[in-house]
């Protein structure tokens, strides 16, 4: 078999170069073989230098599918993504395709609260773009990012979720990690089917209408006015995952909730509760939480869980009391799983009406609760 390689239609013949007349045989490859060629440099300065190489490589760098840009300024940066977004119009003399952008950014530090526009790829099916030390937002002009069906932000301040949605109107998977300063996130969306909102610090809450939702992600710091409203009844994975240090749970000060875990396994909701008595009070005074602030008036907002586990961090103190007053607000769930994370010596009392059916050991109870 006869393989040769040759430049794509229109492609600049092959010359002569230098004294010694050498042909530039790589300029004479393919685009796709050249792109590869450029995408193992790992970075978008070093590819666009090849443009000193010869006229055949000059814009080729804006075509790369990962575009790498380390210690750059906001100007530059502005500058390079406008010439990608320009080339990502016309598209690559070998390309037909919709792309997948992968784009990593890493400023400087002192430019950490400069804003950087990012312009509309509407060409893009699938952008990952991952930010340090640099603000982007959203394209101020009129324009959408007009095919567009999934898109991961890692490390971006300030996303606001429903500005973004309502610019991506075929947006199906979203994905916001390691965020931070999101503020309220809202997400009403009649297609979306898969929404992660990971490792995103001091949100104030969550406002979620989603029809066709299929799966969901929260892990999360819970900000002092944290509240929930959620609506998605289609969604069949569920992963919620949530510290908190600013909710009582129960009556009075002494109990706090640490942990929030809510899942969705086989359609039955199971919610998880890490709830303690500060160890050190010297340590949690400065956490001033709202007055009227409890746990229960979240409870409420959460979709209909049927299983309830608290571990609980008792330090001696009775919890019965503490336990009757969740379950009143925790009307619909079955099964209740206690475990003591430390036991003292005072005994909890459980209500006369909980039928156990299951064996207690010495640090864990599970109780099914028959309503009698």
């Amino acid at each position: 078999m006869d393989l040769r390689s040759g430049p794509p239609p229109g492609a600049p013949h092959c010359s002569p170069g230098g004294d010694g007349g050498e042909v530039d045989r790589i300029s004479a490859l393919p685009d796709d073989i050249l792109l590869h060629v450029l995408a193992r440099l790992r970075c978008a300065r070093a590819a666009a230098a090849t443009s000193l190489v010869s006229r055949r490589w000059r814009s080729l760098w804006r075509h790369l599918p990962e575009l790498s840009f380390r210690e750059i300024s906001p100007e530059a940066l502005l500058a390079a993504l406008a010439q990608v977004a320009r080339a990502e119009l016309s598209a690559c003399p070998s390309s037909t395709s919709t792309l997948a952008l992968r784009l990593i950014v890493w400023g400087h530090w002192k430019d950490r609260g400069i804003p950087v526009e990012v312009p509309c790829f509407r060409r893009a099916e699938s952008i990952r773009l991952g930010v340090w030390n640099l603000y982007l937002t959203l394209p101020a002009q009129a324009g959408e990012f007009a095919v567009l069906e999934r898109l991961c932000v890692i490390g971006c301040p300030g996303i606001n979720a429903a500005e973004l949605i309502s610019l991506c109107p075929r947006l199906v998977i979203l994905e916001l990690r390691n965020c931070w300063s999101l503020g309220r996130i809202v997400v009403h969306s009649p297609i979306i089917e898969e929404l992660a909102l990971c490792d995103t610090a001091w949100i104030r809450g969550i406002d979620i209408v989603a029809p066709v939702l299929k799966k969901f992600t929260l892990r999360t710091y819970m900000a002092r006015d944290y509240s929930v409203s959620f609506s998605a009844p289609s969604v069949e994975d569920l992963s919620w995952s949530c510290l908190c240090d600013f909710q009582r749970v129960g009556i009075g000060e002494m109990w706090r909730l640490r942990h929030l875990d809510l899942c969705k396994e086989k359609n039955i909701y199971s919610l998880s509760l890490i709830i303690e008595i500060p160890q050190n009070k010297a340590n949690t005074g400065h956490i001033r939480i709202p007055a009227g602030r409890s746990l229960m008036q979240d409870v409420v907002q959460l979709p209909e869980f049927s299983a309830l586990k608290l571990s609980l961090a008792t330090d001696g103190h009775i919890f019965g009391a503490m336990v009757l007053n969740l379950l009143g607000v925790c009307t619909s769930i079955k099964r209740l799983t206690v475990d003591i994370i430390q036991i003292g010596e005072d005994r909890c009392i459980m209500p006369s009406k909980l039928s156990m059916r299951a064996t207690t050991r010495l640090e864990k109870s599970e109780y099914l609760l028959d309503g009698s």
